[in-house]
């Protein structure tokens, strides 16, 4: 334990040393600042007007209320955009304004972004106004169309930027060179929610009727959804997205929604305790299935739906899909891990494709494959109106956005961020295309060294109980920037193993030490094939977990390594 923890750490008498070593080596020892941590203010959310464009970005939607002008909701099609749409859907319906619509791009046949196609049927509709979210930071052309057709622009999005940026009324986006925003972590929902907070101050400045009704604090019920949002999307949980995703949660608990109610009861999910790992394991998979495998207006009707009958047919809809995405997502990365397989060797990055795969699911693939084999993957399939799409995922190597910049006179409609992005690419670059990531990848500066560590600390079995787990999640909710604490149980005997699921991928140990008499489960899905093998398990690495499967609290072990 370092000096300084030492020295300050009577605040921390009630944890186990194993916790106060953790909570030192994530720089949390010191009193206020552990407890600014575990207990995150919401009033200490940074005001929306530090944007710099947020003034003249809610007058002008505010004049579009006022003058009962036609305004487009346009938002992506993931986990974090669908959520994002209905944050400002919301708020409209909460002001009587009703002159507005939600659109969703369909992911096979439009394909991700801000397109010059949508902005001519809105022109034909009449359309004034369109506010993007969760997308169109790189979409020049579309907003540029738009202008020309006499349509205003608001740019609301927290991907990377380009040097050029399109030429919008406003751009709402915490990572633009320039931007004053103290916070550049937030998703595309966390984004949109500054956008309300602001709307509701202004509108009240105005003297606004339908806004000086709103009660204070009635913004925090949207909350619900920037939660799904932003761990949906895998942005850092530090800083501002800490405070949005720790009341999230509460709001997620006490939710109204009845298409959440609806998807709590027919995936039989206790709502009560429910935390980020049910986000981002149970909710968001099926959301994002809807466009994956198809339409996006499912998750988007679940979401915002009023009605707990429909709002269960709905649920059924997204189960089906979900498990025919499941199906197909194996097959692509069982194709392509055989051909990785077949190589002698390969470079940084491993690119392959085929025309038959499904492009809405390659990043999940990739994402598979990526952390398999530590490297980046970038996969790509050809979509239902015959363009070539791809996706990448970086394996914890390099930088995804960064590299598709070094890529620009090669790939077309690229975009992300650090770890994940997309594109799209002629066919007569597909031969080279390889070879062409990795020439680029050999020009990013790869500089940041990667600190990680294999393991928190080490744990005897005996601490696998209630008192420690409560503890240990008093520093939830866990993401990027804050990891949920890993640590090494030694000493073991293994003392039943079975496999479990459909196809058996899954595997199941009851542990105990060898002279305890414990009996703590561990558990490992989609277990690798050695695993599956071992005969003897001298130690295991993981993570500890609470399930509420079938209303059985249970505390266990989820496996990550195992010796």
């Amino acid at each position: 334990m370092n000096k300084a923890c030492q020295n300050s750490h009577e605040h921390l008498q009630e944890f186990d040393t194993e916790l106060i070593e953790i909570i030192c080596k994530r720089g949390l020892c010191e009193k206020g600042v552990f407890e600014d941590f575990v207990n995150p203010v919401y009033a200490k959310l940074h005001g929306p007007f530090l944007f710099n464009d947020m003034k003249k970005a809610t007058e002008r939607i505010l004049q579009a209320l006022k003058e009962n002008e036609k305004v487009v909701i346009y938002s992506d099609f993931d986990a974090d955009g669908i959520p994002a749409g209905i944050i400002l859907k919301e708020l409209f319906n909460k002001v009587g304004f009703d002159n507005f619509s939600n659109y969703i791009p369909h992911r096979n046949k439009e394909g991700y972004g801000f397109h010059k196609e949508a902005v001519e049927k809105f022109a034909k509709e009449g359309v004034n106004l369109i506010i993007t979210v969760d997308v169109g930071i790189g979409a020049k052309e579309a907003v540029t169309h738009a202008k020309e057709k006499g349509i205003d622009v608001i740019i609301t999005d927290h991907h990377e930027a380009p040097s050029r940026l399109p030429d919008a009324f406003a751009i709402i986006n915490p990572k633009v060179e320039g931007e004053k925003y103290p916070f550049d972590g937030l998703c595309g929902a966390g984004v949109a929610f500054k956008l309300v907070q602001a709307l509701i101050q202004e509108g009240k400045n105005q003297g606004i009727r339908s806004f000086l009704q709103i009660k204070d604090g009635w913004e925090k019920w949207l909350l619900d959804l920037v939660a799904i949002a932003t761990v949906s999307d895998m942005v850092p949980l530090v800083g501002e997205n800490r405070i949005l995703v720790y009341w999230g949660l509460v709001v997620l608990r006490k939710t109204r929604r009845a298409g959440l109610n609806a998807f709590f009861k027919r995936f039989r999910i206790n709502k009560n305790v429910i935390n980020e790992s049910d986000i981002g394991f149970s909710i968001a998979p099926k959301i994002n299935a809807s466009s994956r495998m198809g339409d996006p207006r499912p998750a988007f009707e679940l979401l915002s739906c009023a009605d707990i009958s429909k709002a269960l047919e709905i649920a059924n809809r997204l189960d089906a899909l979900n498990k025919k995405r499941q199906t197909e997502v194996a097959k692509i990365t069982r194709e392509a891990k055989k051909r990785y397989k077949m190589r002698e060797t390969v470079a940084e990055v491993f690119v392959t494709g085929e025309k038959s795969w499904h492009t809405a699911l390659l990043g999940l693939s990739a994402g598979k494959l990526a952390d398999e084999f530590g490297k980046m993957v970038c996969l790509w399939g050809k979509d239902e109106s015959g363009v070539y799409r791809g996706s990448c995922r970086n394996g914890g190597q390099g930088h995804v956005a960064k590299l598709f910049e070094k890529m620009h006179d090669v790939l077309n409609d690229a975009g992300g961020h650090e770890g994940a992005g997309g594109f799209s690419v002629d066919f007569e670059h597909l031969v080279d295309l390889e070879q062409l990531f990795n020439d680029a990848y050999c020009k990013l500066d790869l500089k940041q060294a990667d600190e990680r560590t294999e393991y928190d600390a080490d744990l005897s079995l005996s601490k696998v109980n209630w008192r420690f787990y409560n503890l240990l999640r008093t520093l939830a909710p866990f993401g990027i920037g804050n990891p949920v604490p890993s640590f090494h149980f030694n000493n073991i005997k293994v003392v039943s193993k079975k496999l479990f699921g459909k196809n058996k991928e899954h595997l199941e140990l009851i542990l105990s030490s060898l002279q305890g008499k414990e009996r703590i489960k561990a558990v490992a899905f989609f277990a690798p094939e050695t695993w599956k093998s071992f005969k003897n398990v001298k130690s295991v690495t993981g993570h500890i977990e609470a399930s509420y499967f079938l209303n059985k609290p249970e505390l266990r072990i989820s496996i990550t390594q195992m010796r």
